[in-house]
């Protein structure tokens, strides 16, 4: 289970990580470096070719001034760098050196233009800088601080320190205790304010108060949500939140495969009657039912050549018993002509009750498993019917045989295996003529509502008991357990008749006739597509 989430892990996170981290060799930062890129330029390329021009047209003494006063006129930082304080690769200054426009995609992201003929460089900032983001965001709160403590006399300011602590964290210090840099100084002598970054990269603000010497120093939040650690708590949750998901989703898939797994193991070692569980919704539910479905099928297939075994062997041995005594009795000298003639008479039809039990054990076997002789064609079905019938009628003169179709399908065809049609009438037939007292009937019929071809065959004989109409379609069952001989049958006839219609994805059924004896059915689908997919 580990080792499996481990790879799916891998798997996600790897190719993830690798997206986003910010490398040359990420497809997705190299193209939003590209998009940008092109998108910048379009848009700032006229003013810088206008900085240019206005620059070129004064004295190389004048451009940092110039610069500083236009910069006032822009949104973003605009200033003036030496080449040489700018940290760039060797394609990007040699792209600077041919007079292109280059962009930076760093935080903030900027454009970089080499002035010609000299080693100045114009930076125009494309996005809000860190400096102008802080100002932006705390000079409104400086002013109300300020006025706050302009209306309130200075014996009560640090009552008004206390008030404000718990939002602010402010307190009161001498601006003499202060050690200013160059840059802060500046700021501060510009602003009466300034701020920087602590150690724990708490943003503290220093502000001139209306009573010079003391300054206001208030600590505020984190300076933006941007925070390295910030990020880094962003970037733990969505990985913890995307490996639960994985994990939730691949352990009851791993669980369900196990079950599945152990069950095929134990259906391996013989337990036939094991069945894989099938939970309610998962990924695999329907390959354990497909599971099911095979150990079902191979469970009935393996009790079915049981019980075809043990009935064969059954069969097999009251025809050899009788030709055994038959050779003995054949060995006697004092025996008669006519003696000797029953006996080999009697030999005789074991042979022939033999070959016609293992010619029928034979058809089953066909019907049952053998998918390659399977020959499926379209079909006249009246036609093939009614030389049936008339097969029928000819070897039982005594029985009056009637076929009844409806004229709607008289001519219709039909996807069949006309062999095997042919024998499961021809077994039906044959179990009713078996059975009849005077007449028997067919019927064929086209079931509009199911769309399937059905075949009644009738007689007037004793009927079947309902508790005997399931047994009756098992091999080598028959009614009262009455003897099998070759003029009653092995049992084996219906059972074929069950294998021809599963083998046309249909079915036989047996119901009382109105005739006053049986009523067997046998029906299956029209249309061909069924039967083409599986066969």
């Amino acid at each position: 289970m580990f080792r499996a989430f481990l790879g799916l892990w891998l798997l996600v996170f790897i190719p993830l990580c690798f997206l986003l981290f910010p490398s040359r060799y990420s497809p997705i930062q190299w193209f939003n470096h590209h998009i940008e890129q092109e998108r910048y330029i379009h848009l700032y390329g006229g003013t810088m070719t206008l900085l240019e021009e206005q620059l070129l047209m004064q004295p190389k003494v004048a451009w940092p001034k110039e610069i500083a006063q236009t910069s006032r006129y822009f949104g973003y930082e605009l200033s003036l760098l030496k080449l040489s304080e700018l940290s760039l690769s060797k394609s990007q200054r040699t792209a600077l050196f041919e007079g292109d426009i280059l962009f930076i995609n760093a935080e903030p992201e900027y454009l970089l233009k080499l002035l010609p003929k000299s080693d100045w460089v114009i930076r125009l900032y494309v996005d809000i800088t860190q400096s102008e983001d802080i100002d932006r965001s705390s000079s409104g709160t400086i002013y109300l601080l300020r006025k706050a403590f302009e209306q309130t006399p200075i014996p009560q300011w640090q009552a008004l320190v206390q008030r404000f602590s718990p939002q602010f964290q402010m307190r009161l210090q001498k601006e003499s205790d202060i050690e200013f840099t160059t840059s802060e100084q500046a700021q501060w002598d510009k602003t009466n304010s300034f701020w920087r970054f602590d150690a724990t990269h708490q943003l503290i603000f220093y502000i001139a108060t209306p009573e010079k010497g003391t300054t206001l120093v208030v600590s505020s939040l984190p300076y933006s949500s941007r925070t390295p650690m910030v990020l880094l708590a962003i970037i733990l949750m969505f990985v913890f939140l995307i490996s639960a998901g994985m994990f939730f989703w691949s352990y009851p898939l791993w669980r369900d495969l196990k079950r599945l797994s152990k069950s095929t193991i134990l259906f391996g070692q013989g337990n036939l009657s094991i069945r894989a569980p099938i939970p309610k919704v998962t990924v695999v539910a329907n390959l354990s039912q497909q599971f099911n479905q095979m150990a079902q099928r191979i469970e009935q297939t393996v009790q079915s050549q049981r019980i075809l075994t043990n009935a064969i062997a059954h069969d097999l041995r009251q025809p050899l018993h009788r030709m055994r005594y038959a050779f003995e009795i054949l060995n006697t000298p004092s025996l008669t002509e006519s003696e000797r003639t029953r006996y080999q008479q009697s030999i005789e039809h074991s042979i022939q009750d033999l070959d016609h039990l293992i010619d029928q054990t034979l058809q089953l076997s066909r019907y049952d498993h053998d998918r390659e002789q399977i020959r499926f064609s379209e079909q006249v079905l009246s036609h093939l019917l009614q030389k049936e019938c008339d097969h029928v009628a000819l070897a039982n003169p005594s029985l009056f045989v009637t076929f009844n179709v409806e004229s709607l399908v008289q001519t219709q065809t039909a996807w069949i295996d006309p062999t095997a049609i042919r024998r499961a009438v021809n077994n039906l037939l044959s179990n009713a003529c078996r059975y009849a007292a005077t007449s028997i009937a067919i019927n064929l019929n086209h079931d509009t509502d199911k769309e399937q071809w059905v075949i009644d065959v009738h007689d007037d004989g004793p009927g079947i008991p309902p508790e005997y109409r399931e047994q009756i379609f098992n091999p080598f069952i028959q009614l009262n357990n009455a003897s099998r001989t070759k003029e009653t049958g092995h049992g084996l006839g219906l059972a074929i008749v069950q294998q021809i219609a599963r083998w046309h994805h249909g079915q036989v059924a047996v119901r009382d006739s109105p005739m006053g004896g049986a009523c067997f059915t046998l029906r299956w689908p029209c249309h061909p597509e069924s039967l083409l997919v599986s066969n």
